[in-house]
């Protein structure tokens, strides 16, 4: 969701969207998934063991690491 500088997930077989990661504000923040935030989170690509996902994050000029785990934080990678 770029607009709102957050990443949603959805619960496939179900009609449950959520936000996953992303405190709404604009910014390059690394830290919990609540707590952290995007700037124009605009395509993903998963890790090959499945425990996270690459986001590229266009307007900070950053690719992101999202874990899928609820507990785990939002680090820059480059």
């Amino acid at each position: 969701m770029a607009g709102p500088h957050q990443i949603w997930s959805h619960a496939i077989g179900t009609n449950e969207i959520k936000v996953h990661a992303g405190s709404a504000r604009e910014d390059v923040i690394n830290g919990s998934l609540v707590d952290s935030a995007f700037a124009q989170p605009s395509g993903l690509s998963p890790n090959a063991d499945g425990t996270f996902f690459y986001v590229a994050d266009s307007e900070g000029s950053a690719i992101r690491q999202v874990p899928i785990d609820e507990t785990g934080k939002v680090t820059t990678i480059a």
